[in-house]
């Protein structure tokens, strides 16, 4: 097909079920780990933390093309930097917003239009730009820069190119349906980057923020009961409600999410509305001006998934059934 570069993101399950044999990587990228996550299949977070270094650990053992240096990429404001960055390779760099770094943002304006922040790199300093939202984007900015470097990019061309990138559908992705509020999607579903998300939405919120939300099937159920304090400690107001379920009964994940959520439903900005349609009815039309509302956990997903059943549903597009006949929004 012409395609000289691969950016593709490896899963722990991934390595560990070598599913990626056959590639040869170059450059591996550290973005952030948690300690919550895919406990489900790797059962410690320790197991989860050595199979995710094994992708670092055979960088420099792996087959060399021609002329292209082995790189290790870190985020270095994560408290696991050091391990991962401890490998044997022909460059390690790192990015961060707070710690000494390779690629460090300085002078940082996050607000609800977007990102700005001069980024300092080696032997230069460039000005950023863009309609891309929260701290988190700020890192991915980071990490990419800093990734392509090793390929020898214009990071000045790049600067330019962010300018007009509103990033990728599904990522705080604005749904604009002539409202006087902002309506956000998001395919947010582990606690970690709900927390991303939220704490972000939390600083550039005027008015509520209100969340949709629901626990998806086949998750452990540690992420829907952190995933419930998530959105306690930031919501102004939750609405919860069905996910995917899979085969898991929709009234025991949110029965889960309920018991470590310290509201009382209907009278402390807590709403239990099973059906996804009705709870996003409810979002849009008790929304304000200045208000913040946030679908988080499904993003693009054009099918929900309830039992053996898939059936249409797709968040954007139920925004826009619902607002665009002319109903009275805020």
């Amino acid at each position: 097909e012409g395609c000289e570069y691969a950016v593709v993101e490896i899963s722990s399950h991934a390595i560990d079920q070598n599913r990626h044999w056959g590639l040869y990587t170059d450059t591996a990228v550290l973005t952030n780990i948690f300690d919550n996550e895919h406990i489900d299949y790797h059962e410690t977070f320790d197991d989860y933390l050595k199979t995710k270094f094994k992708l670092f650990q055979s960088l420099n053992l792996e087959y060399r093309k021609p002329n292209v240096p082995k790189c290790v990429i870190v985020n270095a404001d994560s408290e696991y930097a050091d391990i991962f960055s401890d490998v044997s390779c022909d460059q390690v760099l790192s990015y961060s917003y707070q710690a000494s770094s390779s690629f460090r943002a300085d002078d940082i304006v996050l607000d609800a239009h977007g990102i700005s922040c001069t980024l300092r790199i080696p032997n230069n300093t460039l000005r950023i730009t863009t309609p891309m939202i929260g701290l988190h984007n700020l890192q991915n900015i980071l990490a990419a820069m800093a990734a392509v470097s090793v390929q020898k990019v214009d990071l000045s061309d790049m600067a330019k190119s962010l300018e007009h990138f509103s990033g990728v559908a599904s990522r705080l992705q604005r749904i604009e349906c002539g409202q006087k509020f902002t309506i956000l999607l998001d395919y947010t579903y582990k606690p970690s980057a709900l927390k991303s998300v939220l704490s972000t939405l939390k600083g550039l919120t005027k008015g509520r923020l209100i969340i949709v939300w629901g626990g998806a099937g086949g998750r452990s159920e540690s992420n829907w009961i952190e995933s419930a304090k998530m959105l306690h400690l930031y919501a102004d107001e939750i609405v919860l409600t069905t996910d995917d379920p899979y085969e898991v009964d929709p009234k025991y994940i949110a029965q889960v999410v309920r018991d470590h959520i310290p509201r009382t439903e209907q009278s402390n900005s807590f709403f239990d509305i099973p059906d996804r349609y009705e709870a996003i009815r409810y979002a849009l039309l008790t929304a304000q001006e200045d208000d913040i509302v946030l679908l988080a956990g499904r993003g693009h997903e054009k099918t929900q998934t309830i039992g053996k059943n898939k059936i249409p549903f797709e968040d954007a597009e139920v925004c826009k059934e619902i607002i665009e006949p002319g109903l009275e929004v805020a």
